[in-house]
């Protein structure tokens, strides 16, 4: 370890100090998770989790512990402690909880002009003090400036910055972000001209662009192709896209910086005398009323609130800062530091690894897990591909620095190719899937049954059940889980409503342990129609329609489309989902087909009314429209919510049943809302004597299933005790939390360490599973069943999240 870094790591586990509470974001070299001090429950630290590979050079990893220790400004991040561990880096920095200005920009669709000044001002006053201390960033960009809660500007990720001293007065690596690079920078591959801290002043103004126009300059291009561009001696110096709405003072600024020869571009310190950021009227008053416009986006935009990106995902800034490294090594050193590049992603676990937390899971599984990234699903698609080339290669090749490059655009709001030093040669790396192998054919059976990609084979086993895990140490709040098969590729989904937004998970890529984003707004309910999603999404509670197959694509293959990853991530939702803006306030929704006429019905219990709507599928279409509504004001804590079919063959509607309660002789009466009556009539809304029912389940027209407490009651719809089943009321010894209804008529009931399944006819028992070590919610049941896990001993951990497995008719028969 290098000498002057000696003193400023700990050799102990971190968890001593503190204590990790999420993921909040990616640096250059590694996670960042928001940690809490043990000590003081209010003093809280940024700290980024770095896994140190062997093949590693660790001054690098070291640069940035080294920089930030020596630094002490208002517009830099501080340093406070770091660890290390085994093989893991751990450094704690100052929490930046206002905001990332890429967030805020893309949120806010572009800055006004005194938020830019005061925002480069502060920018400047940072690079001032760094370049005086003879320190390049060399990746300044909107994603790595930060506020504080006070409004004050930060400077982070110093994971490729460069220090320069007497003997090294210029860099000589390719190294930044290709659209915010300076030409210096680009030309310095081939040409061998080296740069100062000169090019950090070319970014200043790339990213006062990317404040006024929303994005930088070339964005259209691919970033291989914009960073040749950016290296040629005929390169236009950049500007507005709109000049007349922009003060000269402001258009000025723009062109002092973005001067292509480095030797008349002005210092940081020559530039903060220029009269767009002297302004003394500059305060940090500005970013405090910035910052609240950012958090009032949501109820001021009624079709799409932006304001909804602002919930803190512990997904979504990782997925920001996620970087197709483009590395710049000797020859010697390429193919050995460059080889396993995917391999060196964090671990799922910050402080322990997977083996001492998971022992009795196989070597396979564990090694899934071992690359541990979240990422929005915005990808292009997959590929592996190595661009390898010296200085001397011709670098106007059309498709990047090598014919071998292929085009593999990675969208978040703004494309982030990480250029980092290695040495001499160029390589490009996207990661490629590798499919598990497909299961083994079944014997002794002449039927054979089509397993979507991803789900594990069920063996014939009588009380065979058990839990299959598909994640750990999930740090999304899920609500409610539900599953899809993509037409196409066949590929099992899972898709998870969260606090954060509604992510998928494909089964058949379960080695890559990546969640994607598809739609950033809190979600508490889904439901999966044909290739469309249906949620309660968004702090407003509305019902939104998803496009699955536009979302889950990377391309549109129809005549005068677009390829989506070429649509900015804000304009994606809008463009593939869709609001019913009458449902706002909506607590409660449900969805039934039609047992008589196959029609497909969706109930939402909204603030003063209740509505019935009915999907229409077919060219344009696939979604619901408004039938009925009716002015009720039901509880916001209904116990039961369900559609059921009425079997008077006169009646085209459904009824809604939104209470049950319990009379003499075990009798039960259901409250149902007729929507085929033409009265004005309302029934009762509450009662004392309703029972809290974990669920309903229509069986045919004439027999409900009801599950409450401890009893599965199976009756008529005027709640008499049904003549089909021997046994009218199934008893278990612990208070069921939830319940499926299978298609070999048995149920599977659940409780808080584990599932009991019985045959309705007989009340044998059909499955047992118990694990009291874990704490088991139920999540879901569309094809598959999906569970989430903690230890017992740790409620509050991060979920491991599961599928049930064991036998044939696992799958509802009927939801």
């Amino acid at each position: 370890m290098n000498r002057c870094t000696d003193n400023l790591i700990i050799n102990r586990n971190p968890k001593e100090d503190w204590r990790i509470l999420r993921q909040i974001g990616n640096g250059t070299y590694g996670q960042v998770y928001l940690a809490q001090s043990l000590r003081d429950r209010n003093v809280k630290c940024a700290m980024k989790d770095i896994q140190i590979d062997p093949k590693d050079k660790i001054e690098i990893i070291e640069q940035e512990i080294q920089v930030l220790s020596e630094c002490d400004n208002q517009n830099i991040v501080k340093f406070y402690k770091s660890y290390r561990r085994r093989d893991r880096l751990y450094i704690c920095m100052e929490l930046c909880d206002g905001g990332c200005m890429q967030d805020i920009c893309a949120a806010l669709g572009f800055l006004k002009e005194n938020e830019i000044a005061i925002v480069s001002k502060e920018m400047l006053n940072g690079l001032s003090y760094l370049h005086k201390k003879k320190i390049v960033h060399r990746d300044i960009k909107g994603a790595n400036v930060l506020l504080t809660a006070e409004g004050v500007i930060k400077l982070i990720d110093f994971g490729v910055a460069s220090v320069l001293s007497a003997s090294r007065s210029k860099c000589n690596t390719l190294i930044g972000t290709p659209y915010w690079m300076a030409p210096e920078v680009s030309s310095n591959t081939h040409k061998n001209i080296g740069y100062n801290d000169k090019c950090d002043i070319w970014a200043v103004g790339i990213t006062a662009i990317e404040f006024a126009d929303g994005r930088p300059p070339l964005f259209d291009l691919d970033p291989m192709k914009a960073l040749q561009i950016i290296g040629k001696r005929n390169y236009k110096c950049p500007g507005l896209r709109n000049k007349n709405n922009w003060s000269p003072k402001f258009q000025n600024f723009l062109k002092l910086s973005l001067i292509r020869n480095p030797d008349k571009r002005p210092s940081a310190d020559e530039l903060l005398q220029d009269p767009f950021v002297a302004n003394p009227i500059l305060t940090r008053q500005i970013t405090r009323l910035m910052m609240a416009r950012y958090r009032r986006q949501d109820s001021d935009n009624e079709d799409f609130g932006n304001d909804d990106l602002l919930m803190h995902d512990p997904l979504e800034n990782c997925t920001r800062e996620k970087n197709n490294h483009i590395y710049n090594n000797s020859v010697q050193n390429s193919s050995s530091a460059l080889g396993d590049e995917a391999s060196n992603a964090p671990q799922p676990s910050l402080m322990d690894s997977i083996v001492e937390a998971l022992p009795q899971l196989e070597e396979r599984q564990r090694n899934h897990h071992k690359e541990f990234k979240l990422e929005m699903y915005d990808k292009s698609p997959r590929q592996t591909v190595d661009v390898r080339a010296s200085q001397d290669e011709n670098a106007g090749n059309e498709r990047g620095y090598s014919g071998e490059y292929e085009n593999t655009r990675v969208l978040p709001h703004y494309e982030n190719h990480q250029i980092q030093e290695v040495d001499n040669s160029i390589v490009h790396r996207a990661s490629r899937p590798i499919r598990p192998p497909k299961p083994p054919k079944r014997r002794g059976s002449s039927r054979r049954v089509i397993l979507p990609n991803g789900v594990p084979p069920t063996p014939h086993a009588r009380m065979g059940a058990g839990l299959y895990m598909i994640f750990y140490d999930c740090p999304l709040k899920i609500n409610m889980a539900v599953c899809w098969v993509h037409p196409k590729t066949k590929d099992q989904h899972i898709l998870f409503g969260s606090e954060t937004g509604i992510y998928t998970f494909n089964l058949a890529e379960m080695h890559k342990v990546e969640f994607n984003l598809v739609h950033p707004r809190r979600c508490t309910w889904l439901k999966v129609i044909g290739d469309y999603l249906v949620s309660i999404s968004g702090r407003s509670q509305c019902i939104w329609r998803h496009d699955l197959l536009a979302c889950h694509s990377n391309e549109n293959k129809k005549s005068g489309s677009f390829s989506v990853e070429k649509l900015p991530d804000l304009l994606k939702p809008k463009r593939f989902s869709s609001k019913h803006k009458e449902t706002k306030d909506c607590h409660q929704a449900c969805v039934s087909k039609s047992l008589k006429n196959d029609h497909i019905y969706l109930c939402a219990a909204v603030r003063r009314c209740v509505i019935l709507m009915q999907w229409f599928d077919g060219e344009g279409m696939n979604k619901f429209v408004n039938m009925k509504k009716f002015d009720i004001q039901l509880p916001w804590n209904l116990s039961v919510f369900e559609l059921i079919n009425d079997p008077d063959s006169s009646k085209d509607y459904p009824l809604l049943c939104f209470g049950i309660s319990k009379r003499e002789n075990n009798r039960l009466q259901l409250r149902t809302l007729d929507w085929n009556s033409a009265s004005n009539w309302l029934p009762e809304v509450g009662s004392e004597n309703d029972l809290t029912v974990v669920r309903l389940i229509q069986l045919d027209l004439y027999n409900i299933l009801v599950a409450f407490d401890h009893f599965v009651h199976i009756v008529d719809l005027n709640g008499h005790t049904s003549k089909r089943y021997h046994v009218s009321c199934v008893t278990f010894d612990f208070p069921i939390s939830s319940l499926l209804y299978l298609k070999d008529e048995s149920v599977l009931a659940f409780h808080d360490h584990g599932i009991q399944g019985r045959k309705l006819s007989t009340n044998e028992k059909t499955q047992d599973v118990i694990d009291g070590n874990k704490i088991l919610r139920f999540l879901g049941h569309d094809k598959l069943v999906v569970l989430e896990g903690r230890p017992t001993n740790e409620p509050e951990a991060n979920s491991s999240l599961y599928i049930l497995t064991g036998h044939e008719n696992m799958s509802e028969s009927r939801s």
